[in-house]
């Protein structure tokens, strides 16, 4: 009777995992499908969607970094205002921005940022873009900061350390506008919290971000 309940349990099991194969077989082979029945301009379509959607956000943005701005007085900053604490949560633990006084190339902004264990800023969602406005607001007077974006691989197409885009658009009016053919790297306008394209080899402020598990 023991042997005839273990051997129906186990057919049960091997009938779920079967089951569950068979129906990722499908969800996948249904994907390819619908990839395969998009033409290009479908395609383009959906991009130009995703990149309004993004857009949409920036201006969400622009209004509560206004709004911030308006709201503080101006006054030098002092040393104790030169990190932020951001974001706890269990996916990544707390997050730590850190303004840099010194003015470096985007590369040697970056490299000073891994050096210490952290990567240039580049805000994934609005708490993170709102503690990184908040924290450059007060060096506003300094001008703007370096973060990780570039589109050196495809004009136009700016990326993260990652690959992956910009998990916003929010760039001034009228940029990016690659001015003599030579802004592949993304600065943040401390009093707009607004992007601008400028050039690579440039000296800038910046921000490094630490995740600390």
């Amino acid at each position: 009777m023991i042997r005839l309940t273990l051997a129906c349990v186990l057919c049960l099991v091997c009938m779920t995992l079967a089951a569950e194969i068979t129906s990722k077989k499908k969800s996948k082979r249904y994907a390819e499908l619908f990839l395969d029945s998009l033409d290009e301009d479908e395609i383009d379509q959906a991009r130009q969607q995703a990149e309004a959607r993004r857009a949409a956000i920036g201006q969400t943005i622009a209004k509560k970094v206004n709004s911030t701005s308006n709201a503080m007085q101006r006054r030098e900053p002092r040393t104790d205002q030169m990190t932020l604490e951001c974001c706890r949560s269990q996916e990544s633990g707390l997050l730590i921005y850190r303004y840099e006084n010194r003015r470096l190339t985007q590369q040697a902004a970056r490299v000073n940022c891994l050096r210490n264990g952290g990567d240039l800023a580049g805000p994934r969602n609005m708490q993170e873009f709102l503690a990184l406005a908040k924290l450059i607001l007060p060096f506003a007077e300094k001008g703007g900061v370096f973060l990780q974006y570039n589109d050196k691989r495809a004009e136009g197409t700016f990326v993260d350390s990652r690959g992956n885009p910009p998990w916003v658009s929010n760039f001034e009016e009228g940029e990016p506008n690659d001015a003599d053919g030579d802004e592949d790297c993304v600065e943040m306008n401390g009093r707009t919290g607004k992007f601008n394209d400028v050039g690579c080899k440039e000296d800038r402020h910046s921000v490094c971000e630490f995740r600390i598990k």
